[in-house]
């Protein structure tokens, strides 16, 4: 019967080998190949109910406001300083 360190270890082992050959890297064996497109997983499409979701909250959400071209265009004084602000942001990022 193996010691409990030896049992460890190898469960080590078999981890960090399943890792090296998903990641493209050296194994014991020599060079694993880097998986190609066909055998990458395809990204699953957005469920209904995550599509559901998301559209009820851009509804709700509201229309977002375009920035003025103009200062004079702003009515109120929090709106205007919310734009300025942006345009500070923009020219700084």
């Amino acid at each position: 019967m193996a010691r409990n360190a030896e049992k460890s270890q190898h469960m080590l082992n078999k981890r960090v080998n399943r890792f090296r050959s998903r990641v493209g890297r050296a194994t014991k064996h020599g060079v694993s190949p880097t998986p190609t497109a066909s055998q990458r997983p395809l990204a699953s499409p957005p469920n209904p109910l995550s599509r559901y979701l998301s559209g009820m909250r851009e509804e709700l959400a509201g229309e977002k406001k375009k920035r003025p071209h103009l200062a004079a265009l702003c009515d109120d004084v929090h709106e205007a300083d919310r734009w300025r602000n942006d345009v500070i942001r923009e020219a700084s990022g």
